[in-house]
């Protein structure tokens, strides 16, 4: 057995089952480290073909399990483990994705629950695994808010990328708006006059500016933060950056 405790949804599983009488204990998890990219290309009229970029698909995370009914075979006992199996249920269950943590990780996941099955089964106890689907593959940390650097570098905690939210009051009013990291350019095709306050949300895809939703005006691609990305616009004003921490 491995001393982690498995919180879902706020609750920990193991002290929910513990609380009923039962003992619970995890042998295995899968799933929860190393995943694989999946690179995307397109077939060539010749040999070969063309690499459009890298994809990460859903994370599947793979809990094996022991839960303990009672202390030897009996009638009393296969009772106890159809109880044990409600309460299981009825802890696992959600009707969207919601946070998964493990205590030997910081951070957490969002899933729900895949698939739960037994690959051993006595009148006492059982051997099974939960399988959660996380259809946004990455494990997330606290939300953190900075600025730029004098050279507009930016230095956020990830190991990919995140999707921030930018937000800036002008300092000179433009006839287009842009921003830009490394150089790939978001544009707000639409004047803007000094004072305005901009807000681009990459991770909804939404921009505002003045606090008006503009969507006809907006073209480019939505900003991605890596460690040391540039951030650089043309209106002046310094940008306050607020991201979600995340790993792959």
């Amino acid at each position: 057995m491995r001393d982690i405790d498995i919180r879902f949804n706020g609750n920990s599983v193991n002290e929910v089952l513990e609380d009923e009488g039962f003992r619970f204990g995890v042998r295995n998890i899968e799933g929860e480290g190393l995943i694989a990219r999946d690179p995307h290309t397109v077939d060539l009229p010749g040999d070969g073909s063309r690499w459009v970029d890298t994809r990460v698909g859903p994370r599947q995370i793979t809990i094996e399990y022991q839960a303990q009914a009672g202390k030897s075979p009996g009638h009393d006992a296969m009772e106890e483990q159809a109880r044990l199996e409600e309460v299981l249920q009825g802890v696992l269950f959600s009707d969207a994705p919601r946070p998964l943590r493990f205590s030997h990780q910081h951070g957490l996941f969002r899933g729900t629950l895949q698939a739960l099955g037994k690959t051993q089964n006595h009148a006492h106890m059982h051997v099974g695994t939960m399988t959660f689907l996380c259809p946004d593959p990455f494990r997330y940390g606290d939300q953190e808010t900075l600025e730029p650097d004098a050279e507009g570098v930016v230095n956020v905690l990830t190991n990919y990328y995140v999707e921030p939210v930018l937000t800036w009051e002008t300092t000179e009013a433009v006839g287009s708006a842009w921003v830009a990291v490394d150089g790939r350019r978001l544009t707000i095709d639409t004047a803007v006059s000094a004072g305005q306050q901009i807000r681009v949300d990459a991770r909804r895809m939404e921009t505002r500016v003045g606090g008006v939703l503009n969507v006809e005006d907006v073209r480019g691609r939505y900003p991605r933060l890596r460690p040391g990305s540039v951030l650089t616009t043309n209106t002046g004003g310094t940008i306050s950056v607020s991201y979600e921490r995340r790993w792959l």
